[in-house]
């Protein structure tokens, strides 16, 4: 439910118009039941008004070392990366990949709440065309992409 919920505010409050990450932490705190995310993101805007790095605000949460893969874990990592480098999708998915862990699952959310409130064109250009999904081509996700976003 947090990641739907964060998801549902980079779409709705994207950076380009000044994505306010103490307003996505009010919509989490009170939109989801969980007392231990409720806690996490509470810490998260604390530590993101002191400008903290996402390794000291884990710590401050009792997550010593790399992130496991348990939810409570990798979801405020993940949202805490987006949060605390809104519209700098790069700086957002690499302090999230440095976090070590669990990295593709912190990676993967990371960069999907960066890319939706970013946009397309704050993915690194390099790391767009270094992808490797034989048989897919960009050209294939670029499709694909356009796709989804007439369901919604």
């Amino acid at each position: 439910m947090a990641v739907a919920l964060a998801a549902w505010e980079a779409v709705r409050q994207p950076s380009a118009n000044g994505l306010d990450p103490q307003t996505v932490l009010d919509v989490l705190r009170h939109g989801i039941e969980d007392p231990e995310l409720r806690r996490a993101f509470d810490a998260a805007s604390i530590s993101i008004g002191r400008g903290e790095s996402a390794s000291s605000y884990l710590q401050g949460l009792g997550i010593m070392g790399e992130v496991g893969g348990y939810m409570g874990h990798t979801v405020p990592a993940a949202v805490y990366c987006w949060l605390r480098w809104p519209g700098n999708f790069r700086k957002a998915v690499e302090e999230a990949v440095l976090l070590g862990g669990d990295t593709d699952t912190v990676g993967f959310l990371t960069g999907c709440l960066a890319g939706a409130s970013a946009g397309p064109s704050s993915i690194p250009v390099e790391w767009v065309h270094g992808l490797l999904s034989w048989p897919r081509s960009e050209a294939w996700m670029r499709r694909l992409a356009r796709r989804l976003g007439t369901l919604a």
